[in-house]
């Protein structure tokens, strides 16, 4: 058996609400925002010029990251965008990696 690919997949109309529906464990609720505040916050400040994308293992929703490619001096650290999407699935390393690599990675479970 192969294991299922971790893919980045814009957010539409069609996959908003089950992305935004995603929660992260009650112990890790305060160092990570929800998603909806997330996108709120995104539409708060454009000049950051946010870019997010819905992260699914095979066809599962499993999470959600979202960083800023207007970072002065650096951009984020592969670290802190880890630990933003591992609160949500457990994928961090993998969906950090896909970002590096060009969008795809496979599972870690």
């Amino acid at each position: 058996m192969s294991p299922d690919r971790v893919t980045l997949r814009e957010l539409t109309d069609a996959n908003r609400d089950e992305i935004v529906a995603l929660t992260v464990a009650p112990d890790q609720e305060h160092y990570v925002a929800s998603v909806a505040q997330s996108l709120e916050d995104a539409a708060e400040y454009p000049d950051a010029n946010p870019w997010y994308r819905a992260v699914y293992a095979g066809d599962e929703p499993v999470g959600f990251v979202m960083l800023s490619w207007n970072c002065v001096p650096d951009p984020p650290s592969t670290d802190a965008r880890a630990r933003r999407i591992s609160a949500l699935s457990g994928s961090g390393r993998t969906v950090s990696s896909g970002i590096q690599c060009g969008g795809t990675a496979p599972a870690r479970r």
